[in-house]
C-alpha cells in the first residue's frame, strides 16, 4: 500500500509541476508623450509627459503618468475597457484620447497618446494644422 501510495504521490508532483501555471490577471500600459512634430506618431525624441491623468473603465480606476511619461494598470482581468486619457494643463492631443482594448490571454501595451503644446486647442480636440488620425 505504501508502495501505490508514493506512487500516486509523485504522479500528482510530477502533473502538477509539468502544468505551466496561468495567470488570469493582466497589464494594460502605454505612454504620453510629447509630440514635438504633431504627426501623432512617437518620434526618436519626442519625450514623455509626466503627471497626465488616465483613465480605465468601466472600472472608473485612474492612474497618472510617471516622470518619463509611462502608466501602467495591474491585475486586469480579462474583459473590455477603455483607456481615457484627459490632456494636461497647456496640451492638446494629437492621437484620439480615447482606446477600446480587449483583454483576452495577453498583456495589452503600447496604448500611446501623444499630445503636443506647440498648437494649443481646446481641450479633446486635435492642435494639428490638419487632422493626423
Amino acid at each position: 500500500m505504501k508502495i501505490k501510495n508514493a506512487l500516486i504521490l509523485k504522479l500528482f508532483f510530477v502533473f502538477c509541476l509539468a502544468i505551466p501555471s496561468f495567470s488570469f490577471a493582466f497589464i494594460i500600459g502605454g505612454f504620453v508623450y510629447n509630440d514635438t512634430n504633431c504627426n501623432g506618431v512617437r518620434n526618436a525624441g519626442d519625450s514623455g509627459i509626466p503627471g497626465v491623468t488616465i483613465t480605465l473603465t468601466p472600472s472608473g480606476i485612474t492612474t497618472t503618468t510617471n516622470s518619463l511619461g509611462h502608466y501602467m494598470f495591474t491585475g486586469v482581468l480579462p474583459g473590455t475597457y477603455t483607456i481615457t486619457e484627459t490632456d494636461p494643463a497647456g496640451y492638446c492631443s494629437t492621437s484620439p484620447n480615447i482606446r477600446t482594448v480587449k483583454v483576452k490571454g495577453k498583456d495589452i501595451l503600447l496604448q500611446n497618446f501623444g499630445d503636443s503644446n506647440q498648437f494649443v486647442s481646446p481641450p479633446n480636440s486635435s492642435c494639428c494644422p490638419q487632422e493626423v488620425y
